[in-house]
């Protein structure tokens, strides 16, 4: 055998065997080291997602809150016009009702940060 041969059997969730086959022609240090560039790479990559699709919902979450926070002002003049006599007009107070049902519905896909 010159190669290193490595297997995984079982799920990983409950904890997976390993079966390593080791060459015998005394090369298995560098196949080793390769092998653990190999995985670490893999494992900051996979970090690296990670990372940026928090920082993507995080985004999205703060963006979500502040055009929720803008609906919520623009429903505040439109309460304060009725309160003070003033008419607006009913398209205008659909208009702003369908808005807030829209953010809502953006904010409810988007988990709220830890």
């Amino acid at each position: 055998m010159s190669d290193l041969h490595i297997h995984f059997s079982g799920d990983v969730s409950s904890g997976a065997t390993l079966h390593i086959n080791v060459p015998a022609t005394g090369a298995i240090a560098a196949q080793l080291t390769q092998l653990k560039e190999l995985m670490t790479m893999n494992f900051q990559e996979a970090t690296d997602a990670v990372k940026a699709q928090t920082a993507l919902l995080g985004k999205i979450a703060t963006e979500s809150t502040a055009t929720l926070q803008k609906v919520a002002d623009l429903q505040t003049v439109i309460d304060s016009m009725n309160q003070a006599g003033q008419t607006v007009p009913q398209e205008l107070a659909d208009a702003i009702t369908a808005l807030a049902a829209q953010a809502k519905a953006v904010d409810d896909l988007v988990p709220d940060a830890p």
